[in-house]
């Protein structure tokens, strides 16, 4: 990767690295049993185990974030990619900052902050 272009991710690699990162910090402050849904009265409606609620979302958002950065080098044409470069570039940053904000409300949640 080119140096602008890693000026361009680092943010981005910012927002995955948080996450791994406040799991190893608090991990003994986990219940070990995480909420991961909530009915329309706030209420937890299941739970799952600690390393799997911990860890699910900042592994599916890296997973999605690789995908969506190596993907187009793999299957798309140099012209396509001019066309839609920008575009793709804010798709890629909105899905990995809405997973960061699931995994922060299941962190907070879980660490019991209303």
């Amino acid at each position: 990767m080119k140096g602008r272009d890693m000026k361009k991710e680092l943010p981005a690699v910012i927002l995955l690295i948080i996450p791994f990162a406040l799991i190893l910090i608090f991990w003994n402050q986990f219940p070990e049993r995480i909420p991961i849904n909530w009915s329309l009265s706030k209420e937890s409606e299941f739970f799952t185990g600690k390393t799997v609620g911990l860890f699910f979302g900042p592994i599916l958002n890296l997973i999605f974030y690789l995908l969506f950065l190596f993907l187009p080098r793999i299957v798309v044409r140099d012209e396509i990619k001019l066309l839609f470069n920008k575009s793709y570039f804010i798709l890629r940053y909105a899905v990995t900052i809405i997973l960061f904000v699931f995994f922060m409300t299941i962190f907070f949640v879980a660490l019991g902050a209303n």
